[in-house]
């Protein structure tokens, strides 16, 4: 087989695995048997089967890649209710419960500003299961103008892709991740460490405990425990604050290293936020309520003179 066909020779054989797999496995199961296949491959031939073709290749199987996130789509036996987004006005909102002269305030505070404001997940920046999947400190380069750049060592997207960049820059609000960072790294007894973000002791830092650190704030501010029963999100979190800041849909997904339209999910608004639009709504109908009377005043007024 030569050209075309040869070229999605190789896919065709994987989308033929992935529907007899999904016959008799779950999607978790299915994503870990691609995992151990990559690693596989990687370490007896060099190369990853679903990034290179039989020729050795680069090819991207879209085709595999939508036919895994319909099986992924077809697993959930019910849709659970939307995760808590994190935004930024939400972090201003809990910021002076913070005690920053304790470091592990100081912390969890670095990694919720700099998750937000990179769209992190959980897994690209604290320790979530297994490894110890996060970033490692050699990972963070200053850049120009007050800018840092991260380098994701373990990201859901690298299934199917490579290691990618992030970066974050000053922006002179309370919730700036380059004053976050500063202040962490500025605290005293604070020294380099394997990881980026580590406790005391130089242990990586559970995404469990700072989630669990998370909610006493967000309690202590006054939200209910049931905002954040599917779990809080700051990826979703920060794509929702760079729309809410009118921020280009092209920029969001170029942002957010989508490389698809699935970041539009993630544009929602909590109950609070739609009733206080509803409250602006509300003042513009008003506004323009007034203006219609007064242009037919004018209006009334002019004919009169006539």
């Amino acid at each position: 087989m030569e050209g075309a066909t040869m070229r999605f020779a190789d896919e065709d054989l994987w989308l033929m695995w992935l529907a007899w797999q999904w016959k008799f496995r779950a999607y978790s199961t299915i994503r870990s048997m691609i995992f151990a296949i990559k690693h596989h491959y990687s370490m007896l031939f060099g190369f990853d089967p679903f990034k290179s073709n039989g020729q050795g290749h680069r090819v991207e199987y879209l085709r595999f890649q939508r036919g895994l996130r319909q099986v992924k789509r077809s697993s959930m036996s019910k849709a659970r209710p939307p995760k808590m987004s994190l935004t930024k006005f939400l972090l201003l909102e809990i910021e002076p419960y913070f005690d920053f002269a304790r470091y592990e305030d100081c912390l969890y505070w670095a990694i919720l500003v700099i998750g937000v404001s990179c769209l992190l997940r959980w897994s690209e920046i604290c320790k979530t299961t297994g490894e110890a999947k996060i970033l490692m400190k050699h990972s963070l380069k200053k850049l120009r103008n007050s800018s840092y750049q991260l380098e994701l060592k373990d990201t859901k997207t690298k299934l199917f892709g490579d290691e990618m960049l992030v970066s974050f820059s000053a922006d002179g609000t309370k919730v700036c991740p380059v004053a976050a960072w500063r202040r962490l790294k500025a605290f005293p007894g604070f020294r380099s460490r394997q990881f980026l973000f580590a406790s005391k002791k130089g242990k990586p830092v559970r995404a469990k405990d700072v989630q669990e650190f998370l909610k006493g704030k967000l309690i202590a501010a006054g939200h209910d425990s049931a905002e954040w029963a599917s779990g809080i999100s700051m990826r979703k979190g920060g794509a929702l604050t760079m729309a809410l800041c009118g921020v280009p849909d092209r920029v969001i997904r170029a942002y957010g290293r989508w490389k698809s339209y699935a970041y539009r999910i993630y544009i929602d608004l909590t109950m609070r936020e739609k009733q206080q639009w509803a409250g602006v709504i509300k003042g513009c109908l008003k506004n323009q309520n007034r203006m219609v009377r007064t242009q037919s005043q004018v209006s009334m007024a002019a004919l009169m003179d006539d």
